[in-house]
């Protein structure tokens, strides 16, 4: 079984302590690091910082497509892609109303 480790970006956590727990949990033996998804870009740079200090898979839990303007959500994701090379980064796409679909059931 693997582990994953969740952390609300409500802790206000500078850069470097999320560093520092990303590579924690990485020799604690957690698999993969996940975070929410918020209205801002901040959960997808999240992702890219954990993976880049701990190597671990990183994701968002949900990305609901109806609070994001695909133009913004299609900038986000691409100016994140080289930071997250080899890294889950999201878990599942729901629009208002749908149920949460799991893209690795494709």
């Amino acid at each position: 079984m693997e582990i994953g480790l969740g952390l609300d970006t409500r802790f206000a956590l500078r850069d470097d302590d999320h560093r520092a727990i990303a590579r924690e949990a990485a020799a604690l033996g957690y698999r993969s690091l996940w975070t929410p998804i918020g209205s801002t870009r901040e959960p997808f740079d999240i992702c890219a910082l954990w993976h880049e200090a701990s190597g671990l898979k990183t994701g968002i839990a949900v990305a609901p497509l109806s609070g994001w303007p695909t133009v913004a959500l299609a900038s986000v994701a691409k100016g994140n892609t080289p930071a997250l090379r080899g890294s889950l980064h999201a878990r599942g796409w729901q629009r208002a109303g749908d149920r949460c679909a799991d893209p690795n059931d494709a």
